[in-house]
């Protein structure tokens, strides 16, 4: 539990773009180094050199909601831990 209460905004950030694909010179795409995000509120974005993949800004908000739920829980004693 404390390894989630230590993930913040830039692991959350992290999330916008997991993989990025890029064509290599025979036209294939393989993993690339993650650039800017392309358009946050989509999980999948195409453009002309490049593909990525990751949550968008709206996915991102509800597992961070999420995890705060379960911390807040955790918190309260309503899910024990060992």
């Amino acid at each position: 539990i404390d390894r989630l209460r230590a993930i913040g905004p830039p692991q959350f950030g992290a999330l916008g773009t997991v993989v990025e694909l890029r064509p290599d010179s025979s036209g294939i795409l393989r993993e690339a180094p993650a650039g800017k995000n392309l358009d946050s509120s989509q999980g999948a974005r195409i453009s002309d050199d490049r593909v990525q993949f990751g949550l968008s800004r709206r996915e991102i908000r509800r597992v961070e909601q999420r995890l705060g739920d379960l911390v807040e829980e955790v918190d309260e004693g309503s899910i024990r831990t060992f």
